[in-house]
Formats: C-alpha cells, sequence, structure tokens
C-alpha cells in the first residue's frame, strides 16, 4: 500500500498537482523531531507568531 500511494503523490507532484513545502522530511527509521510539522492554531495572530518565533529559535523549520 506505501509503495502505491507514494507512486501516486510522485505523479500528481510531477503534474504540478501538488505543492510540497517540506522537503526534507523523516525518512523510514529516522528521528528528527524537528522535522516534524507543527499545526499552530489560535484566534489571536499575535499568540500565533509568538508561537511560531519560539519554534524558529529553537531550530524549527519555518513555512513563512
Amino acid at each position: 500500500m506505501k509503495e502505491i500511494i507514494q507512486s501516486e503523490i510522485d505523479k500528481k507532484l510531477e503534474k504540478n498537482e501538488i505543492i510540497k513545502y517540506f522537503s526534507e522530511l523523516n525518512k523510514e527509521n529516522e528521528y528528527d523531531y524537528k522535522k516534524g510539522i507543527i499545526l499552530i492554531v489560535d484566534d489571536d495572530k499575535v499568540i500565533r507568531e509568538i508561537v511560531m518565533k519560539y519554534l524558529a529559535n529553537n531550530g524549527y523549520k519555518t513555512l513563512f
């Protein structure tokens, strides 16, 4: 199943049907928590910015 899904993702990437933001995610059997994807959800923009700055200052990659 994993190969089928990966094949479909690869096909869609070739056709530019998927936007790929993270190219250096953990590989199989690799554990680097700073490569994880963190979704910050808060209705207060200031809180979101504080959390983003904290993560960026501590070595996490940011999308923005």
